[in-house]
């Protein structure tokens, strides 16, 4: 493991608080569970020799302590990887980024917020006419004084500040990156789409919920079967939002920007900001049924975007400089549309619920496809800035197909979105297992 690319220079014990997380998970689980990759998987009772020993570890020294006790902690956390583990490497593969965005809402339409972010509608909402305009679910649990919101300062540069990332060093101030055009960026999707994150309840170091994440169906694109109720099909996104599923009370918000809300659905869980500084955690539940179609692969076709300079950035300058009409008809061309629903729980400063059930951490998460990456095990990635890097995985996501495809996430802040949106980038992905029977060093 010393001679991993790199390994020395990552802060490892960064990565003890997800990693207990994951222990939190797999406690839950039938001890035979398995927890997917094909040829390196392993069963949820593997890891409970290691999970002890992680508890046992203590974590980062806060405060003044930080500073003469950090290094010899990292260290005994580097120990503790380099004799309880071994090392397989997956591969060289692309490495995309993702993020939590955070929207502006109300809990009524107003004039100044007009787009809705819609529950799940009934089986038979096609038999259900639509009745006068009813209290939404977000609102009902406002005035009912419901758990769902967390509380958060307002001020004027709210989206800014609410709850900002831990500070990652290198990172913080760094130039998000760009697109490379070593890596070929043919398939528009990875930059487009990161992983989406149905909310499954959120589990704690405590009690878990299962790691969900090895069914089927994270999200609904190309490559994924959709996740809907069974009934008539839904609508288009066309339809829904020329008011097709209109007075059936399914409006968790409201937001102000139509083109925010899109992106909010490609990534799949947000924070939405109420006017008095509340706070609303969305998730991914469920979606229309109909297939995506990237608009970045439009926009290359049209000419309008090089395909070397494609980001998620460069589709929002586009639709931003675009007339209304055009950017609404661009973004129409994907049928696809999401369903939310509110998430419980959750503090400020706790990042969203990935597949796995857990809170994922800035920087330290990543989404894997679970066919050929076990569930919440910690990978090693090596490349440029911001790798080299210890990670753990504890999320999924319609565009993370094969062994060779990794996404990162990057937290919640406005930076966060710049960084996600600029990674494209090759990386060494190499796989931690517990060591058969030799426990960790304590």
């Amino acid at each position: 493991m010393r001679d991993l690319p790199g390994w020395a220079d990552d802060a490892v014990l960064d990565v003890l608080p997800p990693l207990r997380r994951s222990c939190a998970a797999w406690r839950a689980l039938p001890p035979d569970y398995p927890l997917g990759g094909e040829g390196l998987g392993s069963r949820a009772g593997d890891w409970g020799p290691t999970c002890a020993a992680l508890a046992a570890l203590p974590s980062r020294p806060p405060g003044v302590l930080r500073s003469r006790q950090a290094a010899a902690w990292a260290a005994r956390m580097r120990e503790f990887l380099e004799q309880g583990f071994t090392v397989t490497e997956i591969g060289t593969g692309t490495m995309t980024g993702y993020y939590e965005p955070t929207l502006r809402g109300e809990l009524a339409a107003t004039e100044a917020f007009t787009t809705p972010l819609l529950a799940v509608p009934p089986r038979d909402w096609a038999r259900r006419s639509p009745a006068a305009p009813t209290q939404s679910e977000a609102a009902r649990a406002v005035t009912q004084g419901q758990p769902q919101l967390a509380a958060a300062e307002a001020s004027p540069e709210l989206l800014e500040v609410i709850a900002p990332n831990p500070p990652v060093p290198g990172v913080g101030d760094a130039t998000p990156p760009v697109p490379s055009a070593s890596v070929d960026p043919a398939g528009i999707e990875p930059t487009e789409l990161p992983a989406m994150h149905p909310a499954p309840p959120v589990a704690t170091e405590q009690a878990a919920a299962p790691p969900v994440a090895l069914t089927p169906g994270r999200r609904a694109t190309r490559s994924t079967p959709a996740v809907v109720p069974r009934g008539p099909p839904f609508p288009p996104r066309g339809e829904i939002e020329d008011g097709a599923l209109a007075g059936r009370g399914l409006e968790l918000a409201w937001v102000d920007s139509a083109v925010d809300a899109f992106f909010l659905h490609i990534q799949g869980s947000g924070r939405v900001v109420l006017p008095d500084g509340r706070l609303l955690r969305i998730g991914y539940a469920a979606q229309n049924g109909h297939p995506y179609r990237g608009i970045g692969r439009v926009l290359i076709e049209r000419g309008e975007i090089r395909r070397d300079a494609m980001s998620m950035q460069a589709i929002r300058a586009w639709l931003a400089a675009a007339p209304l009409e055009v950017a609404r008809d661009l973004m129409r061309l994907n049928a696809s549309y999401i369903f939310f629903r509110l998430v419980e729980g959750l503090r400020p400063e706790d990042g969203p619920i990935g597949a796995m059930g857990v809170s994922l951490t800035p920087l330290r998460s990543v989404a894997i496809d679970p066919a050929f990456v076990p569930m919440g095990a910690p990978l090693f990635l090596a490349g440029a800035a911001p790798l080299p890097r210890l990670v753990v995985a504890q999320d999924t996501g319609g565009a993370i197909r094969g062994p060779g495809r990794v996404d990162l996430f990057w937290g919640w802040d406005a930076a966060s979105g710049l960084h996600a949106g600029g990674t494209y980038q090759p990386a060494r992905m190499f796989l931690l297992r517990p060591r058969p029977g030799v426990p960790p060093a304590r």
